[in-house]
């Protein structure tokens, strides 16, 4: 068939397709008695995926002091763990191919001149928008001081010890 001769017009509408991002939480690993060790696990229970429509920006911050807009993130506090950074992948977490990976080196940390990631929601199979958060395990200083009699002259302390630990 061929086209007419006069001119036409078609309108048509589209709904958004649904999509989903998901955020993942990496913590630092729990060395053998080394400080840190720069590794970092998947955490399965704090990974969640959240519903999205295709097309929409995600912004995820380190930190933020405003109320956050519905398509803005935040990183949580964990105990025993400090935020560290941010990088946005997509079609899979952050070095997820890996049982244990390192920082990215396009990491945002915290401090650093950037204040968030940002990143556009994906229907497309295979292109999943993953929001990763880094958290280091927090240090502690555990201090063994022995005294002869009263503390209050510090001659009388026989011995003295200190260690850093890492949480967990």
């Amino acid at each position: 068939e061929t086209m007419p001769a006069r001119n036409l017009t078609a309108t048509g509408s589209f709904v958004a397709q649904s999509a989903q991002y998901k955020v993942v939480c990496h913590l630092e690993t729990l060395g053998n008695g080394e400080t840190h060790t720069d590794k970092y696990d998947i955490s399965e229970d704090l990974t969640q995926t959240y519903k999205s429509k295709q097309g929409e920006q995600i912004k995820a911050y380190l930190s933020k002091d405003s109320e956050l807009a519905t398509n803005e993130l935040v990183g949580s506090d964990i105990d025993g763990f400090s935020l560290k950074g941010v990088v946005v992948t997509y079609g899979a977490a952050s070095n997820s191919e890996k049982d244990t990976d390192t920082l990215p080196t396009n990491i945002i940390t915290v401090g650093g001149d950037a204040s968030c990631a940002e990143g556009t929601v994906n229907a497309a199979e295979g292109q999943t928008l993953y929001i990763n958060y880094y958290y280091t395990r927090n240090e502690y200083d555990l201090a063994l001081e022995v005294w002869k009699d009263s503390r209050e002259v510090d001659t009388n302390k026989i011995y003295s010890k200190s260690e850093k630990y890492q949480y967990g």
